[in-house]
């Protein structure tokens, strides 16, 4: 089975750890991004103009979410949403309510 990836942030988290790592894992493709403050930048697979887009667009399996906390649970709830796993950097929420709410 391939596994689909996206990715929410493009900064540096995402260039040092994210992309690489995807890049060493058989089995895995990064099929979209999107960061709506980065600069453009060529990247081997397409960026997108929005959170939902990206999700419908590429069909990913998994989506991590390496963007500032303040929008974790937002896009977090939207990739759940759409039926994928995810992978949300920490610190994971921006409070207790909303960790609680992403976890039912």
């Amino acid at each position: 089975m391939m596994w689909k990836i996206a990715i929410c942030g493009l900064g540096s988290a995402a260039a040092r750890i994210h992309l690489p790592a995807c890049k060493k894992l058989p089995g895995v493709e990064v099929v979209g991004g999107f960061d709506l403050k980065a600069p453009r930048q060529s990247l081997p697979f397409p960026l997108f103009e929005s959170m939902q887009e990206m999700l419908a667009a590429s069909e990913p399996n998994i989506v991590i979410i390496a963007t500032p906390t303040e929008s974790h649970h937002e896009l977090t709830k939207a990739a759940l949403d759409a039926g994928c796993h995810v992978l949300c950097e920490k610190p994971f929420m921006n409070s207790l309510d909303q960790a609680k709410d992403i976890l039912a």
